[in-house]
């Protein structure tokens, strides 16, 4: 017959509760009330670990693992030595203030209708239009407790210096290097150091800020560390469009680019814009002088001559003689006589409106110098003579100048 069935009643007579393995204990508190007493039995020789203590306190180091050396691999040690992966090193106060410096520069420029530059080659050429607009002499100041042990701080310096650090150092190419002193804080590579706040230094202090080529930073890196410039693809917004319409996006584009009151009204700005020439490469726009950065010659019609790049979205001014030059590389992209009639045109149409060019063998001559090619011209310029060299070094940090000599 089969087993009785046993009633509630006879569960503690019939059932082991010490046995959780049969899985019929219908007793849960009596059960968990073992198990808890099984546990802080085995918990009874366990010693408290305590509060964690900084590594430097040990006697032993974190990790018992003895450090490897490059003898043990199967490498040769110099080139171990020189191709080793750097990590940001130095004081970390002196990266405080740089970055304190760097965060006052970035809310001057983009506290109007301007974007914030990228770290990079286009976002440089609108930083420098942002500093010939006096940025640095708005820009808010470190506060003095960053400075109290720093000698021979300037923040306009570290500003710069920061960003055009920034515009290199990356993961696999370049880091910082911090000194006790920010302003002699170094970009390393593995093929020697960079010194960005020298050359920012110099911007700061020239008389004639076309004298200094920030670009010539970037440049220099690239050729120390043996890297390409190249820019992201990007869309043309300006693709297909002529007279008003085009006039309406560049103003767009350009109240982007460069700072502005926010109060500025982009229908302003249109009716500002007079399209030049448009070509595959560049647009040239004349512009209100109300609404151009104070750099260079203003013409006498009150206008600034300005070149927008299709590829990279960027805008030259083309008073300057650094942006002029640009403008003609990538115009021109080499040094020939053929090229003379339409450099000298440029001049006189856009970086000096209004002066006497001419190409004649008296007023022009063009000739190699080792690497370079260089376009020597006369140009009458309010009853004055003024000698110029257009300069096309290819492979130089900065391929293309215009000096005045």
């Amino acid at each position: 017959p089969p087993p009785a069935t046993p009633t509630r009643g006879d569960h503690g007579s019939q059932m082991d509760r010490g046995d959780l393995v049969s899985g019929r204990q219908v007793d849960m508190v009596s059960a968990l009330r073992q198990d808890r007493q099984r546990n802080e039995s085995l918990q009874e020789g366990v010693s408290k670990l305590g509060l964690p203590g900084w590594p430097s306190k040990r006697n032993q180091p974190l990790d018992p693992i003895p450090a490897m050396v490059p003898k043990n691999l199967e490498i040769d040690r110099a080139e171990f030595q020189r191709e080793h992966l750097n990590v940001t090193s130095g004081s970390v106060a002196s990266e405080i203030i740089i970055e304190r410096a760097l965060q006052a520069l970035m809310l001057e420029v983009t506290s109007g209708t301007a974007a914030t530059p990228l770290y990079d080659n286009v976002g440089l050429t609108q930083l420098e239009i942002a500093l010939w607009d006096g940025a640095l002499s708005r820009m808010r100041a470190i506060p003095p407790i960053y400075l109290a042990d720093v000698r021979d701080t300037d923040a306009r310096t570290l500003a710069i210096g920061s960003f055009l650090g920034a515009c290199i150092v990356k993961p696999g190419v370049a880091t910082w290097s911090f000194e006790p002193n920010p302003a002699d804080a170094a970009v390393e590579t593995t093929q020697g150091d960079l010194h960005p706040f020298k050359t920012a230094a110099a911007w700061v202090a020239a008389d004639d800020k076309d004298e200094v080529v920030l670009e010539e930073f970037l440049g220099e890196a690239r050729l120390l560390a043996n890297l390409t410039s190249k820019f992201n693809a990007r869309h043309d917004p300006t693709a297909g469009l002529q007279g008003t319409a085009l006039a309406m996006k560049l103003s767009e584009l350009w109240l982007g680019f460069r700072r502005h009151p926010l109060s500025t009204r982009r229908t302003d700005v249109t009716e500002a814009i007079r399209p030049l020439n448009l070509l595959d490469d560049l647009i040239f726009f004349a512009l209100d002088a109300e609404f151009a950065p104070p750099v260079g010659a203003i013409a006498q019609s009150g206008e600034v001559a300005i070149a927008y790049v299709r590829a990279t979205g960027e805008f030259l001014v083309l008073t300057s003689r650094k942006h002029f030059a640009r403008a003609v590389g990538i115009l021109c992209g080499d040094l020939t006589a053929a090229h003379t009639s339409t450099i000298l045109n440029m001049f006189s149409g856009f970086h000096r409106r209004n002066a006497k060019v001419s190409a004649t063998a008296d007023t022009t001559t063009m000739h190699s110098k080792r690497d370079a090619k260089i376009l020597q011209f006369t140009a009458q310029i309010g009853g004055k003579s003024r000698e110029y060299a257009l300069v096309h070094q290819p492979g130089a940090a900065v391929p293309w100048r215009l000096l005045e000599v």
